[in-house]
């Protein structure tokens, strides 16, 4: 009996599958042993990643060297610009227009036109008063009062040194309707003006306003 298990342990040491499992087994250690290795060395040539003492690999943030970058300046949009600013109580976005207290300031005050010898004076009062006369040669003046007061106010044009600002007005007559207008204020220092007398009648007429001396 015990020749014949020493013949088969003799059998199985020189048989081909005993090399061949060894053969198997050995590739495969080596592959493992391959792919280990070059895990390691991508961990240690990641700066993201930092590996403890444990052997544990960790993400790290990454660390600004140096001064922070300048801050990019914002991009606007092709065909945009810089937001316009809402001027309270206008509600029309306009980059630079005049708010409602410059609009009455700049109103503020007495008014004339001449024309075809005809003399049209209005003055307004900072308290929202105002008087509108008229005078033609050898006839009674003519005078109308009440209140006035800004709707709202717009800007005409693009180039502030030809700018226009049109200015929605409602003039208020004791026993009258109020008469709605809009008057031009230009960059000259005129005001396209409506006579109130004849927008009263139901005659809309137009004329160029200075500021009297």
């Amino acid at each position: 009996m015990s020749e014949n298990v020493s013949e088969q342990e003799r059998s199985y040491r020189n048989s081909w599958m005993r090399y061949a499992v060894l053969g198997v087994l050995l590739t495969v250690m080596v592959v493992l042993g391959v792919m280990l290795y070059q895990k390691r060395v991508r961990v240690q040539n990641d700066p993201a990643v930092d590996q403890g003492e444990d052997g544990v690999a960790r993400a790290v943030l990454p660390k600004i060297v140096g001064p922070a970058p300048p801050e990019l300046p914002r991009q606007i949009p092709s065909g945009g610009g810089p937001a316009p600013k809402k001027e309270p109580g206008i509600g029309i976005p306009v980059a630079g227009l005049l708010t409602p207290n410059e609009v009455k300031n700049r109103l503020v005050g007495k008014w004339e036109s001449r024309s075809a010898g005809e003399l049209a004076t209005i003055n307004y009062a900072a308290d929202g008063a105002f008087t509108y006369s008229t005078m033609k040669d050898k006839e009674p003046q003519k005078t109308i009062a009440g209140r006035w007061k800004l709707i709202r106010s717009s800007s005409g044009m693009e180039e502030p040194a030809a700018r226009v600002y049109n200015l929605s007005m409602e003039w208020t007559v004791e026993g009258k309707p109020a008469v709605t207008e809009v008057v031009l204020m230009k960059p000259d220092g005129t005001l396209e003006h409506p006579y109130l007398d004849q927008a009263i009648a139901g005659k809309k007429g137009r004329g160029p306003f200075t500021r009297a001396k």
